[in-house]
């Protein structure tokens, strides 16, 4: 089972053209989630130069409520058939 999500898993940015609240957190963390998902819920590849492009970026004013809205897309998420 991976490690529960927490709003410490994230690092905050430069906020967004529109002033919005932008976070990143690293793609390691949601492997076990489905690209759909993290989409739906406003995720997008982190293009900065600062960083790797391992990272996902986030537009949140409730990152409590991210990581509550990642951590239960990540429970119902299908499990890889083992081999």
């Amino acid at each position: 089972m991976a490690k529960t999500i927490l709003p410490g898993d994230f690092d905050r940015i430069n906020n967004s053209g529109l002033g919005s609240p932008r976070y990143i957190i690293r793609c390691a963390l949601l492997e076990e989630i489905p690209k759909a998902v993290i989409a739906e819920l406003g995720g997008k590849k982190y293009r900065g130069r600062w960083l790797r492009a391992d990272h996902v970026v986030f537009v949140s004013y409730s990152l409590q409520q991210l990581c509550r809205d990642l951590n239960s897309a990540r429970e119902r998420a299908p499990s890889p058939l083992i081999a």
